[in-house]
């Protein structure tokens, strides 16, 4: 998927695209997208680009790999 919002992107100079394992425990896997574009303006706009499209791709075909918060409320009784 990587690639191919890579290849899509007019900001891509086709150079660097690498998906890295940063990190992983039992809970989670931390990932790096790498790319590269013609100048430093231009890959902090596409590794934003890449960023949100990998993870509306990851909640639209794999929504049980992303994390969520749940937060239980326990009520105290009131004092009267």
């Amino acid at each position: 998927e990587l690639e191919r919002v890579a290849a899509a992107s007019k900001l891509w100079d086709g150079d660097v695209c690498a998906l890295q394992v940063t990190d992983a425990d039992a809970q989670s896997v931390e990932l790096r997208a790498l790319v590269s574009a013609r100048n430093s303006s231009e890959v902090w706009d596409l590794r934003c680009e890449v960023r949100e499209k990998l993870i509306t791709f990851i909640q639209r075909e794999y929504p049980d790999a992303l994390p969520r918060m749940r937060t239980s409320i326990d009520r105290q009784p009131e004092e009267e």
